[in-house]
């Protein structure tokens, strides 16, 4: 049986918009719909489970998603350390630095 969700997110565009005679970002609702297997849910769920453990053995779908959680530590200013990832593309110096700028720019936009 395969389970189906329907994730929101908002998205600013480059594209804008004239609001009271003003240019401003044009918003954007995106609905984004996955099916996930039984399969796919025991994955999602060890993921979820072990992502704060420091695991490094899992399936690939597992490690991709710790992975990019790890990847994310800008977030609260954290460097994240090759140590701590799955995969060789994670481990790559320019991929590591590439998402910690993201994520700093992304918390410095936000405040």
């Amino acid at each position: 049986m395969a389970t189906t969700f329907k994730l929101a997110s908002i998205i600013k565009t480059e594209a804008q918009v004239k609001f009271r005679g003003r240019s401003v970002p044009k918003i954007e609702e995106t609905y984004i719909y996955i099916i996930i297997d039984q399969l796919g849910w025991n994955s999602l769920e060890r993921a979820i489970d072990g992502h704060s453990d420091g695991g490094l053995h899992a399936t690939p779908l597992v490690k991709v998603c710790w992975d990019a959680d790890r990847l994310d530590l800008g977030r609260v200013d954290i460097m994240p350390d090759p140590v701590y990832l799955c995969t060789d593309t994670a481990k790559h110096p320019a991929v590591i630095q590439g998402a910690y700028k993201r994520s700093r720019k992304w918390v410095k936009s936000r405040s």
